[in-house]
């Protein structure tokens, strides 16, 4: 039995040797060709860019992608409007409620892409698990986002810098509906606790709008999903609508109507749950847009 199979190995040895050279064989001619490809293209590639330089086709190009830049920044600025005025210094926001995107906090504090009222740096503070994935990370960190860690948050205090905290979380984001806010507060105490313990003052900031211009996409099972996220990892996936789409891209040439108005309250010094319910309760009785419902404060 032995000797049948170390015959029967002999005789598929010189098959198998074959087998491999072909293959090895038929890989360089693929790479030989693929890498001939890839060099071909490359190089006319190149001709081309240097031809449409030497022409002043891409001056006209970069101008028109300038202006449209320009424009486009023009566009976010009128779209995400500020009410209020912000202090200097190292202050703790808490912004409300956590949108889809949550579109104004970034554009207001990260890009810095609208009329502010206030120094910055601003550092948001965002769900660890964006600080885990690759290039997200790095993204991230770009745009001077800081992890939503109570000591990340005390250091950055510490440094002089302003935080921003979207503190309803994932639980208030799954909480969005049109025409209505339901904020998530009432079991958060840590930045409570933070903003005692560094003498900082907090700021609370609503935006109007958001959610209205950028609705997530919900049924049942979307739903479903959203919540096994949430129970298995605390996070959540934002789906958006083709209508969140269509009024993204229409900022490329518009202005978004009616638009995005984040309001900012005065400051809450030595802050209790009660300070920050009365602080939210007036700031939605000052921008409440007609038509809205009550503020719910869970």
């Amino acid at each position: 039995m032995i000797n049948d199979t170390l015959n029967a190995m002999y005789l598929l040895w010189p098959l198998t040797v074959a087998v491999i050279i072909l293959s090895i064989l038929v890989g360089i001619l693929v790479a030989f060709f693929v890498g001939s490809v890839v060099i071909a293209a490359a190089i006319g590639v190149w001709y081309l860019w240097t031809w449409l330089k030497d022409e002043g086709y891409l001056a006209v190009v970069w101008g028109v992608a300038e202006k449209q830049k320009t424009q486009f920044q023009k566009n976010l600025a009128a779209t995400f409007q500020v009410r209020g005025e912000a202090p200097k210094g190292p202050v703790l926001y808490i912004a409300h409620p956590h949108g889809l995107f949550s579109m104004a906090p970034f554009l207001h504090w990260a890009a810095g892409a609208t009329a502010w009222p206030a120094d910055r740096p601003v550092r948001i503070a965002l769900h660890s698990i964006f600080f885990k994935i690759p290039i997200v990370r790095e993204l991230m960190e770009s745009y001077g986002t800081i992890q939503a860690t109570e000591s990340t948050i005390r250091a950055a205090l510490e440094r002089g810098e302003s935080v921003a905290l979207l503190t309803g979380g994932i639980q208030e984001l799954q909480l969005t509906a049109v025409n209505r806010m339901r904020l998530v507060l009432k079991k958060r105490k840590g930045f409570l606790r933070i903003a005692r313990d560094l003498q900082v003052p907090i700021i609370p900031v609503l935006t109007f709008g958001e959610n209205e211009l950028f609705p997530p996409l919900r049924g049942p099972w979307m739903d479903f999903g959203q919540r096994g996220l949430k129970n298995w990892f605390g996070i959540s996936i934002p789906v958006p609508t083709t209508e969140s789409i269509v009024n993204w891209f229409t900022l490329l040439s518009a202005p978004l109507t009616p638009p995005v108005v984040t309001w900012v309250g005065p400051p809450i010094l030595d802050p209790t749950h009660e300070k920050v319910v009365e602080a939210l309760s007036a700031l939605y009785a000052k921008g409440r847009p007609e038509g809205w419902a009550d503020l719910e404060i869970l």
